[in-house]
């Protein structure tokens, strides 16, 4: 158990010192330290308590304490980090909005399932020799049933649907050639799967785009934070449930604001970097708003005549 332990505690150090690499900044590089030590220290720790089997011993009081301290000090940076991201002010109420508390949890919860994945692989290898072929044998058969089953599903044809994917565009640049490629106004929408604003809109927007001419005018939609694990099949499944035709792609939060930046937004005049977000875009490819409306009649009537 001693050596099962110590390859635990390796991967764990390795994955936090992967996670923190992807920081862009020193508020993000905190953030993803934390939430790194998060993920890392709850799957050591899953370990430590199945090796000693009693979560009342000092250690697993310990463990137990240290996991919840970091759930907290993570949730904090997060909030921090997204609100210096958005250049927003720190106001208290952020931190105790229930919908941003989410993510903290779904990323202590993929931990937990990772820490017993782990557990389960270390009873697997202690197992006689017969056994651990058997069991081995039917675990990978159903995973390999299952993720086949579920990359056919999300990497299925759309077309038909008028639902597009194009994973190219990451760039104002790239908008802008899409723009001029398809000759047509461009209206974008910056969302993310934890934006509740975002998903309000998203009920109505099919009475949005029925109104649009579609010889005149593109939708796109821009899904952030795809860094995140498990943050793309969320927005896809959200695309699908909401019928969001048009054409998606995903970017990094970073990415989102260096849009922004390339476009000429100035938060002293166009207020904080905030979800949702829309812009327009002419065929030309030039900016026409950088901070439009968001989807209403109106503004369908206006997009249809302004080229």
């Amino acid at each position: 158990m001693k050596t099962f332990k110590i390859v635990a505690g390796l991967l764990a150090i390795a994955f936090l010192l992967s996670y923190v690499w992807m920081s862009q900044s020193p508020i993000s590089f905190l953030y993803h330290l934390v939430e790194g030590t998060l993920i890392a220290g709850t799957i050591y720790g899953i370990v430590l308590l199945y090796a000693d089997c009693n979560f009342r011993v000092k250690r697993g009081k310990g463990i137990v304490f240290i996991l919840f301290a970091t759930t907290i000090a993570t949730h904090v940076m997060r909030i921090l980090y997204l609100l210096d991201a958005e250049s927003k002010e720190i106001k208290l109420v952020y931190f105790f909005k229930s919908y941003l508390f989410a993510h903290t949890l779904m990323v202590a919860g993929n931990a937990v399932l990772i820490g017993l994945v782990v557990c389960l692989l270390i009873w697997l290898f202690r197992q006689p020799k017969q056994k651990i072929i058997k069991t081995t044998g039917v675990s990978l058969a159903v995973t390999a049933v299952i993720s086949t089953l579920l990359y056919l599903y999300l990497q299925r044809d759309m077309s038909d649907e008028k639902i597009y994917f194009n994973y190219d565009i990451s760039t104002l640049s790239d908008i802008q050639d899409f723009a001029s490629y398809e000759q047509k106004m461009v209206y974008l929408d910056f969302w993310h799967s934890g934006c509740r604003p975002c998903l309000e809109e998203f009920q109505h927007h099919s009475e949005f785009r029925n109104l649009l001419d579609n010889n005149e005018v593109n939708l796109m939609f821009i899904g952030v934070d795809r860094s995140k694990p498990g943050e793309k099949m969320k927005q896809r499944l959200l695309i699908e449930k909401y019928d969001l035709q048009g054409t998606h792609s995903f970017v990094r939060l970073e990415e989102f604001h260096q849009i922004l930046d390339d476009a000429g937004y100035d938060v002293h005049t166009h207020g904080s970097k905030a979800f949702p977000h829309h812009m327009i875009i002419d065929p030309d490819g030039t900016v026409q708003e950088i901070k439009a409306e968001k989807p209403t009649p109106e503004l369908a009537v206006k997009l249809n005549n302004m080229r």
